[in-house]
């Protein structure tokens, strides 16, 4: 004999179980990607205040959520900007006029992406690289557009 209030119960006992299980896939990623950001992106970006310190810059990193802001100042200017964001997101976020959508829909300008599935295979090292090759690009090209 069909029992409709089991097959329901059923249903949404089962739409529950989904329901928990994408909170918990979230959480999970939400969590490696504050790992991420706080054990490696911003220990890697402090590890060249020393050096910049000992050029005459100052080094201001501020992080927002999931977007890393590192920015150098010469003489009370400006002289470098690079943004990062981790996404937790598994693939690249499509880019749309410069800027990439974070977890809330908000659009981003950052220099580098990190995706959910590169963050285990990212280390401090390559961080620092990108961030000097990028500087280099920047600084370099100045300099020598000044003189």
């Amino acid at each position: 004999m069909f029992v409709w209030g089991d097959s329901i119960g059923r249903v949404l006992r089962h739409r529950m179980r989904q329901e928990h299980a994408r909170r918990e896939d979230m959480a999970s990623r939400q969590r490696r990607v504050a790992r991420f950001c706080s054990q490696k992106l911003l220990p890697a970006l402090e590890s060249l205040r020393p050096e910049l310190e000992d050029h005459g810059r100052e080094l201001d990193i501020r992080r927002d959520g999931n977007v890393v802001h590192f920015t150098v100042f010469h003489r009370g200017r400006v002289e470098f900007r690079h943004s990062v964001l981790v996404s937790r997101r598994s693939k690249l976020p499509a880019r749309r006029n410069g800027y990439y959508r974070d977890g809330q829909g908000y659009g981003r300008n950052v220099d580098q992406v990190y995706t959910l599935s590169q963050l285990r295979w990212t280390s401090r090292a390559a961080i620092v690289r990108r961030v000097v090759a990028e500087f280099r690009k920047v600084v370099g090209t100045s300099a020598t557009a000044r003189f």
